[in-house]
Parts: structure tokens; sequence; C-alpha cells
């Protein structure tokens, strides 16, 4: 078995070339993604070839499926997830321009639960 240290990829020889450049722009760190992948495969497959006939039978079976539809919807739930986060985001620099103390509200805050008498009450456990 080869010990082999670097395995180089021709993306642009590939005929999806920007979509591949496309992913892996997104990815923090290519190495640990790439090998993430492959871990993934081997745990499903095994060590055997990706190309191996029974494999490539039940991955075109999952993508024709709907499971491709599943993961633009996991892509679309994280643009969303992002956006709400940006909002967020945007919420509290406007609130922390408007407000420049915010010890103020965690004072106020804080003043609120020392104010409620039924915080430790377990509804649960009522009559």
């Amino acid at each position: 078995m080869a010990k082999r240290k670097i395995v180089t990829w021709r993306v642009a020889d590939t005929p999806q070339s920007d979509l591949i450049n496309e992913w892996l722009d997104k990815q923090q760190n290519i190495q640990v993604s790439l090998t993430n992948i492959v871990l993934h495969m081997i745990n499903r497959f095994g060590i055997k070839d990706i190309m191996d006939y029974d494999i490539q039978r039940i991955l075109y079976q999952e993508f024709s499926s709907g499971t491709s539809k599943e993961n633009r919807t996991v892509s679309n739930q994280n643009e969303e997830a992002e956006k709400a986060d940006n909002e967020e985001a945007e919420k509290v620099a406007a609130k922390s321009l408007s407000n420049p103390d915010p010890k103020k509200d965690r004072d106020k805050e804080n003043q609120d639960d020392d104010n409620d008498l039924y915080k430790n009450v377990d509804i649960n456990n009522l009559f």
C-alpha cells in the first residue's frame, strides 16, 4: 500500500470545473473538507473504488429518488440561517448605536430576573 503525502487534482480538466471551484471556494479548509468526504464514503461503502458498479447504482438511485432535493433544502436552510444571523447582527449594531451604555441593559435584565417570583416554580408540579 502506497503512503501518499500529496495527491494532486487538476480541477480545470473536469467538465464541471466552475462548479467544483465554487464549492472549493466555500470551504474553510479544503484538505479537511475533502478528507471528511472521503471518510464518509469509506464509512458508507468501505475501501472500494467509487466507480464500482454497485456503488454507482446506489448513488444513482439515491439522487434520482430525491436526495438531491434534500441537499438543496439544507443549502437553502444554511443561507436562510446566515441571513437571519446577519439581520440579528444589524439589530445589535443598531441597538448599540442608539444605546451607548449596554451595561444599563444588562443591569435592567438582571433586575427583572431578580424580581421574578415565579422563575423557579416547576409548572409541571402544580396541583
